[in-house]
């Protein structure tokens, strides 16, 4: 089912589409193309977007669409990636806090975990996600709420399936 956005998380997606139009219009870029992935990101989870924005985080957990962000390689000077410009321009209306508190789609999935292992308790739920700031946002988030979470993703030390079985 459709779950809506609540106003904080529309005001941080809003802030993200205004400003990569307003980017792409400076640059003579096509919109809808840099707007597909980050709308994509702010959409599943936008607590963890700005979560991993305040983090500054760049190294390969933020490769999510990274190459989209810096794919205007030649700067003028003076000018900023795609990401720095995001970054560095969030409103201070805009606050982790808010989105953490506010954050509908992580309610409506831990409401329905908390369902499902009061009806089966040694129940096991595998919840797959594009990104991966979404998926340390939501073991994090489950695990503060607990509800016993672990961290998979491919390129891991660990087999998936060994710690799948366990």
């Amino acid at each position: 089912q459709p779950v809506a956005m609540s106003a904080p998380e529309r005001a941080f997606y809003e802030y993200v589409t205004e400003t990569i139009r307003e980017y792409a219009l400076e640059r003579d870029v096509n919109a809808p193309f840099l707007l597909a992935m980050p709308q994509r990101q702010v959409a599943s989870c936008p607590a963890a977007l700005l979560r991993s924005w305040q983090e500054s985080k760049r190294d390969e957990d933020d490769g999510d669409f990274r190459a989209m962000y810096d794919a205007d390689d030649e700067q003028a000077p003076g000018r900023r990636p795609l990401r720095d410009t995001l970054v560095a321009n969030v409103p201070f209306t805009i606050k982790i806090e808010d989105l953490e508190h506010n954050a509908t789609k992580y309610r409506c999935l831990r409401d329905l975990l908390r369902d499902a292992f009061a009806a089966e308790p040694q129940e096991k739920f595998i919840i797959v996600t594009t990104f991966r700031t979404t998926a340390k946002y939501l073991v994090r988030r489950l695990e503060q709420d607990g509800i016993p979470a672990i961290l998979v993703w491919g390129n891991a030390n660990i087999s998936k399936y060994d710690t799948i079985a366990e």
